[in-house]
């Protein structure tokens, strides 16, 4: 039952950071290559870096300069005030 939590919670972050990822992206964000093999040994969190912020993601839960964000769109919101000043 334990790997099987585990297994989700790992496919959880993956799904979540992809579409960080993919919102980065449309916004034109500059961020350091994701690599998606993090994900073959388990990893249930993931750190994304800008120029000026760090995205942490642990399941579906996303952190932006440590401040919890509801959802991607207020991510969104968080990385531009930052990266546009």
């Amino acid at each position: 039952m334990l790997k099987n939590k585990k297994y989700a919670d790992v496919q959880a972050t993956k799904r979540t950071v992809k579409e960080v990822e993919k919102a980065l992206k449309s916004h034109n964000i500059t961020h350091e290559p994701i690599d998606y093999d993090a994900f073959l040994f388990s990893a249930s969190s993931y750190t994304i870096l800008t120029d000026n912020c760090t995205i942490d993601v642990c399941n579906d839960e996303i952190t932006v300069n440590e401040m919890h964000v509801d959802d991607i769109n207020e991510m969104i919101e968080e990385v531009l005030s930052v990266e546009i000043v």
